[in-house]
């Protein structure tokens, strides 16, 4: 079995690669739906934030237990073979500490001193330089996604402060359970995941102090979208589109959040929507 870096080395200019993800929310529900006892749309997105997408979680009986055993068992298989043999390591446990970590703070900014003094804390010694390799090894792997941040005023990509994703949130639910504090990096992962999967290349955007979740590019096209568990609370919904302040180009802007109603669908040109609505809808614009 090849991986991506694999491909480069053994066999350059002879192959086309096509990226491949597992199931987004709208694949995940047509196969969830057809299951006997049908939820409502609030319940089905809920599933799938906690299972993820992997498709074959549609061939098992649908119960919890059952569901995390196979999702772990996934996990052990992609990190024995792909990670630690592959790249001869010797404590399995500092790479399971690193992505535990990796999954307890998806849309948080991370660097590799963060995750040592961490581990400091939990009187773990490893070095920085072994947190970024490990942290190679599991994007090697396709465990994780590096995002970069990309300065809008520069117009540049930075190299430092970046954040990481899973590839699937069923792989964090293996690791470190449903917890729902984690819930505001988990709406962040499947839309992340859903970007790439339509075939966009993805930025965390830096506006001067604010912080926008993702810049997502492709050909002639670019959208920015802020991504939030709520916009009800005191001056959330101020944060959340004031995100996009002095942003002078005419590309979609978007605030994301799980809220069904009571929020203007365009405002000063930014549009919310519930997240499960754009995460079904074709064309993004």
């Amino acid at each position: 079995r090849m991986l991506p870096s694999d491909l480069a080395t053994l066999i350059a200019g002879r192959y086309i690669e096509f990226k491949l993800y597992t199931f987004t929310f709208s694949e995940f529900k047509e196969l969830y739906e057809l299951k006997p006892k049908t939820k409502k749309n609030q319940e089905v997105f809920a599933e799938y934030l906690k299972y993820g997408g992997f498709p074959g979680l549609h061939n098992l009986t649908w119960e919890e237990e059952v569901l995390r055993q196979y999702l772990g068992a996934i996990y052990s298989t992609v990190v024995l073979k792909d990670v630690v043999v592959r790249n001869n390591i010797k404590d399995v446990s500092i790479l399971n500490h690193i992505i535990n970590f990796i999954a307890s703070n998806c849309g948080n900014i991370t660097t590799a001193k963060s995750i040592r003094d961490f581990s400091k804390s939990q009187n773990r010694n490893v070095s920085t330089d072994t947190v970024l390799n490990y942290l190679q090894y599991s994007m090697g792997a396709l465990l994780i996604h590096q995002v970069k941040r990309f300065d809008l005023i520069g117009k540049k990509v930075l190299e430092t402060y970046e954040k990481y994703y899973l590839s699937d949130t069923g792989l964090g639910f293996s690791l470190i359970g449903n917890n729902p504090s984690m819930i505001s990096g988990q709406l962040e992962n499947v839309v992340f995941i859903e970007l790439l999967s339509r075939g966009y290349n993805v930025f965390i955007g830096k506006n001067k102090e604010k912080e926008i979740d993702f810049i997502a590019e492709k050909t002639n096209e670019k959208i920015y979208i802020q991504v939030c568990k709520t916009l009800i609370g005191e001056r959330i919904e101020e944060r959340e589109y004031g995100a996009f302040s002095d942003i002078t180009d005419h590309y979609p802007k978007y605030v994301l959040s799980l809220d069904d109603f009571g929020f203007s669908t365009n405002k000063n040109g930014v549009k919310w929507m519930n997240i499960k609505d754009f995460l079904v809808m074709g064309q993004i614009r």
